[in-house]
């Protein structure tokens, strides 16, 4: 009984911390390049019904 109580305790502790999510990129880019995230839904677009953020990259020059 201890062994499934360990081994199930183990599996969560292992489940939780493997779900750090990381940000995804499409663009690889460096410092050099402008970034800038806009919120959904926008204000001046009442009816759109999306919501979360967009983030917008900007190539140097």
């Amino acid at each position: 009984m201890k062994q499934t109580l360990l081994f199930l305790l183990l599996l969560t502790l292992h489940t939780v911390h493997s779900q750090e999510q990381q940000e995804a990129y499409i663009i690889q880019a460096d410092s050099t390049w402008g970034k800038e995230i806009i919120k959904f839904p926008i204000e001046w677009a009442p009816k759109l019904t999306l919501e979360g953020y967009e983030e917008l990259t900007f190539a140097p020059e």
